[in-house]
C-alpha cells in the first residue's frame, strides 16, 4: 500500500470536510476580550486546563503587558504569576460589568465578543 498517497488523500478529505484554514484563522493566538472604560484593549491567549482544574492563560492588558495568569472557573478567582519571585498571587474575584468578568467569560465560558 502506498502510504504517501493515503496520507495525501486523508488531508484532502479532511480539507473538504472542515474547509481550508484561512490567513485570519492562523494569524494570531490572541483572543480579544474587550475594551475598558478608557478604550484600552485586553486580550488572552493559549488557554489550557491544568491538572489542578485551573485555566491557565496569557493575559495582555494596557498596563500589565503579557503576564501569565490562572482562573478558577468555579469561584471566579484570578491569579497572576510573578517571575521575579517565582510566586502566584491572587488578584481577587471579578466584579460584574468589569474587564475581569469579560476575561472570565472568555477563559472559562469560551465567549468571544464581536469586534
Amino acid at each position: 500500500m502506498n502510504f504517501k498517497s493515503l496520507a495525501v488523500g486523508s488531508v484532502l478529505a479532511l480539507g473538504s470536510i472542515f474547509g481550508p484554514v484561512g490567513a485570519a484563522d492562523a494569524r494570531t493566538p490572541w483572543i480579544f476580550v474587550g475594551n475598558n472604560t478608557y478604550g484600552q484593549s485586553t486580550y488572552v491567549a493559549n488557554i489550557s486546563t491544568g491538572s489542578d482544574g485551573l485555566k491557565y492563560y496569557w493575559h495582555n492588558g494596557y498596563r500589565t503587558g503579557d503576564t501569565r495568569r490562572a482562573m478558577n472557573c468555579r469561584t471566579g478567582e484570578e491569579w497572576s504569576y510573578y517571575k521575579q519571585t517565582d510566586t502566584w498571587s491572587s488578584l481577587g474575584y471579578y466584579k460584574p460589568g468589569t474587564m475581569g468578568e469579560a476575561t472570565y467569560e472568555a477563559v472559562c465560558l469560551g465567549y468571544r465578543p464581536q469586534i
